[in-house]
């Protein structure tokens, strides 16, 4: 599901979920490695002391720090950005780092160290 691309950002974030998943490599991942990472980032990214420091990383307006978005709107963020790997329809696009298909486009916003 990943692999090492170049990238160091995109790499350090492979390597951190290939040890939390107790993997040898990133090509040993399944989707079910990268549910319980998503599901551990959405327990606790939200909360202190990590939200304030997302917030100073990705700035206040993210999903993962806003105290002022809903709950719903919440929910969907973390559906888009989360676990969009889950989602089956592709689109026309390759991931530039991957070369896979691609779920979503991101932009620097949304992932701040892109």
């Amino acid at each position: 599901m990943l692999k090492y691309t170049g990238h160091p950002f995109l790499d350090v974030g492979t390597a951190v979920i290939t040890v939390f998943s107790e993997k040898e490599k990133p090509e040993d991942l399944t989707q079910e490695d990268l549910v319980k990472i998503a599901d551990f980032i959405k327990d606790k990214y939200p909360k202190n002391p990590v939200k304030g420091y997302l917030s100073m990383m990705l700035t206040v307006n993210s999903g993962y720090s806003n105290p002022s978005i809903g709950e719903a709107k919440r929910e969907e963020y973390y559906n888009t950005y989360l676990y969009g790997f889950l989602k089956e329809e592709k689109l026309d696009k390759k991931c530039v780092f991957l070369i896979s298909s691609s779920t979503l486009i991101i932009f620097q916003p949304t992932v701040s160290m892109l």
